[in-house]
């Protein structure tokens, strides 16, 4: 899950509360206030910390996004590899991302939850 902001995260609840119920043990991963809260939320749970996208926003938010890319870009890669890591280790067998766009591989069932089909962009 991307810390965008404490959305995503209250989103993704009821998402680990439905799993916990049909008897699946999730392993949980974010960064910043997101991780805190997952913490607090299921304290019975493995949650593990990703590397931070740390996106900021200006008055013009799409120069601010573009200037951001290459950062953005290395938190994906580290948390690819860190994904990859974790399934090769204990052998996860799928994946439900909020908006964390490096936490998904090709060997086992991924998702993305999102709620931009299309990202509106000026012009």
């Amino acid at each position: 899950m991307l810390n965008w902001g404490l959305g995503h995260a209250t989103r993704i609840v009821p998402v680990v509360r439905r799993l916990l119920e049909n008897g699946y043990e999730p392993t949980l991963a974010s960064d910043g206030r997101a991780w805190q809260l997952l913490r607090e939320e299921f304290p019975q749970l493995d949650v593990r910390e990703l590397p931070a996208y740390d996106v900021h926003y200006g008055r013009n938010m799409v120069w601010s996004i573009t200037r951001q890319i290459p950062k953005i870009l290395r938190a994906v890669r580290a948390e690819r590899r860190m994904v990859a890591d974790w399934i090769e280790a204990e052998g996860f067998t799928h994946l439900i991302s909020d908006n964390r766009y490096g936490c998904h591989h090709p060997e086992v069932r991924s998702a993305l939850v999102t709620h931009q089909i299309n990202i509106a962009v000026p012009n």
